[in-house]
């Protein structure tokens, strides 16, 4: 039996009602170490709550966060495959590395390249259609994350989006800000040894290669691989409201 309601009227899977009126509340349980009650040290509560203490989180959230807590000696457990269309309709996939929350739309933030193949579509008019698939391995949980992308570049003028380039930048470890002022992706490979040994750029001017890419969540397919039998639910817009549906895995 399928089981669809406005999220304002269930409960959520793990007991956590679905609409954030508090977000802080609906995510403590996720970021409250479980052994002893405390917060864990890595993560510092203030910091991960008030950022985000006046939105409404779409009712996924809490979920993704708690999965997150749970697989956080894992560094692999931010890692997303992330599924395009290019412009001769193919499929392409890779993977990034989550950068966390574009607020306060819940946007999943990652950086690439200009120059990338993902950016090239993106720029051409490709589908900005994607789809993320978010694999916990601890937990054994996947999360399936459908919507549309924007490719935030140095064109883009002084506008929020652009702050959040500028803040990803100065996030970036050295090592990690030097890769772009690499050689061209995809091309031949330069057997100049000097071509991967750029000078380090300015920590706090984005090289003009870098982007910020942000995913515009509508659909989310959590599937809770544990358990006999499994549970899988789907988290859809209708209406401008999440909708939580109960479905077969």
């Amino acid at each position: 039996m399928l089981i669809a309601e406005r999220v304002s009227n269930i409960k959520h899977p793990h007991g956590i009602n679905q609409r954030c009126q508090n977000p802080r509340s609906a995510l403590l349980p996720a970021i409250r170490s479980p052994s002893n009650g405390g917060t864990p040290s890595k993560i510092k509560l203030a910091n991960f709550t008030d950022s985000i203490l006046n939105y409404n989180l779409p009712p996924w959230r809490s979920s993704i966060a708690r999965a997150l807590h749970r697989n956080r000696s894992l560094p692999n457990a931010r890692y997303i495959q992330l599924a395009t269309i290019d412009n001769n309709h193919r499929p392409q996939n890779r993977t990034l590395v989550f950068r966390g929350w574009l607020e306060p739309e819940s946007k999943i933030k990652f950086v690439t390249d200009i120059r990338s193949s993902k950016a090239i579509n993106l720029l051409a008019d490709a589908s900005p259609w994607a789809e993320a698939c978010w694999y916990f391995p601890k937990t054994r949980e996947q999360f399936r994350l459908g919507g549309t992308l924007e490719l935030v570049t140095s064109a883009c003028g002084n506008t929020s989006h652009s702050q959040a380039r500028q803040a990803a930048w100065e996030q970036m470890s050295d090592s990690g800000r030097v890769q772009f002022d690499w050689g061209t992706p995809g091309a031949d490979r330069s057997e100049d040894p000097q071509a991967f040994n750029p000078p380090q750029p300015d920590e706090h001017q984005p090289s003009a290669n870098f982007c910020l890419l942000l995913l515009d969540v509508r659909s989310v397919t959590h599937l809770e691989l544990r358990g006999e039998a499994q549970n899988c639910y789907l988290y859809g817009l209708v209406d401008g409201e999440w909708v939580i549906r109960s479905i077969n895995p």
